[in-house]
């Protein structure tokens, strides 16, 4: 995964970092959680220079030239749109002029273009220190008449200290299950085919389906500083029908965030990066905080199949009886295991798997399934095929940095250094 970002200090990092479901981040409990109206005048960014502001855009393309592999193949697979160089290049030429909103969201905009949830561009901080959210999800769903529609599928509102009381029981009244007919004021699909919301503007959600379609829905409670702006409007106006046939009309604030470790030591985003980097596998399995493992556990509960838990609350299993025999359903909701190590749960799955050897056949169940180990997500497709699955090769990019690396004739990386900080001076500040 290849990452890009600039801290208030100025430091341009490049780091390896890793992708989990978005709700993992808004922990339960949290004390400091604001309105968006009641913040907004403190999520900025930082000034820069004229000569900083080239600098990162200078940095930012030689990131994605020379070490992005997978930029030919996201211009096959979406069309010109996704082409990098043309919106790269204008930012480059003009970064000298832009004012600090048009150079940061400009960059991650072209970053975001690329559809690749592994490759981000990171904003600076205090902007980065700040997470807006409405406290549910949604979901696309098929009714009994075959039509879709969207409706709400986890509310964890009750999770959150919400900052008032009328405010808490506003989001407590949207219920699992309730349809989506309006998004301020708008059907929700011609929402998912706007430009107006930053996370959606390259996913096609107005036509898409399956992963793209998942992700636009995402977007769509979930807005973090680190990558991207804040919603345009401080509130979200619902228009919802409840499963009894009753339209409920809500006008809901946006929710932030916000982490004080970040606001009191600036660059400890590039810290942690940096220590990510050189962390052990197991290590790392440990750092899913404990919302996160509330929400597999109530995605595990609403699947309507009693299930079986086994010591990673990210794996569960039951067996199902139908007119063709017994099947074995085993549920994976994550690549992340909170308590085995990621280079042992291929065993602990192949151990599940040895309980279900009497069954007709497997239902493997990844549905919101938000990514994890790459190791894991390897290993399971040999454990449930008799033949030998080809994984994905890594692969890099042939460009003059990467040839440092990489004996050519051969193809074997001859040197990893971990994540180098390059400083940028401050001349603003003397």
């Amino acid at each position: 995964m290849k990452s890009i970002g600039i801290s208030k200090q100025f430091a341009l990092i490049l780091s390896v970092t890793f992708g989990f479901q978005i709700q993992f981040s808004i922990k339960a409990q949290i004390s400091n959680t604001q309105t968006l109206a009641e913040l907004r005048n403190k999520i900025i960014l930082p000034q820069y220079s004229p000569a900083q502001k080239k600098q990162i855009a200078t940095q930012a393309q030689l990131m994605l030239n020379h070490f992005y592999v997978n930029s030919e193949t996201k211009s096959k697979r979406y069309g010109n749109g996704t082409d990098i160089n043309p919106k790269l290049s204008q930012i480059v030429d003009n970064a000298e002029n832009l004012t600090d909103a048009e150079l940061q969201f400009g960059l991650a905009d072209v970053f975001l273009s690329q559809r690749d949830l592994h490759t981000n561009f990171y904003l600076p901080t205090p902007h980065a220190c700040y997470t807006a959210f409405l406290p549910f999800s949604v979901k696309q769903f098929i009714k009994l008449d075959g039509s879709t529609s969207f409706a709400i599928d986890s509310n964890y509102s009750d999770q959150i200290n919400l900052p008032a009381s009328e405010i808490k029981e506003k989001f407590q009244a949207v219920q699992i299950g309730d349809e989506l007919l309006q998004w301020n004021q708008q059907p929700l699909w011609k929402i998912l085919e706007s430009t107006e919301i930053f996370g959606l503007r390259h996913l096609g959600a107005g036509t898409a389906t399956g992963p793209a379609l998942s992700r636009a829905l995402q977007h769509l409670t979930y807005a973090s500083g680190a990558v991207g702006p804040m919603p345009t409007n401080d509130n979200v106006q619902l228009k919802l029908l409840s499963a009894e046939g009753k339209i409920k009309e809500f006008n809901l604030p946006w929710l932030v965030k916000t982490k004080n470790s970040c606001l009191e030591s600036p660059n400890q985003i590039f810290q942690v990066a940096a220590q990510k980097h050189q962390m052990s596998l197991t290590a790392m399995a440990q750092e899913k905080d404990q919302l996160g493992l509330q929400l597999i556990q109530e995605r595990n509960n609403i699947v309507g199949i009693p299930l079986i838990p086994t010591a990673d609350c990210i794996l569960s299993s039951a067996r199902i009886k139908t007119d063709r025999g017994e099947f074995a359903y085993i549920r994976l909701s994550s690549f992340v295991p909170d308590v085995t190590s990621p280079l042992d749960f291929p065993k602990a799955f192949a151990q599940l798997l040895t309980q279900y050897s009497d069954t007709q056949g497997l239902i493997l169940d990844v549905r919101d399934n938000g990514g994890g180990y790459g190791l894991i997500a390897d290993a399971i497709p040999q454990l449930v095929s008799p033949q030998t699955i080809q994984t994905t090769l890594k692969r890099l990019r042939d460009s003059e940095w990467n040839r440092k690396y990489v004996d050519t004739d051969t193809g074997a990386v001859l040197y990893f250094t971990r994540p180098e900080i390059l400083k940028i001076s401050d001349s603003s500040k003397n």
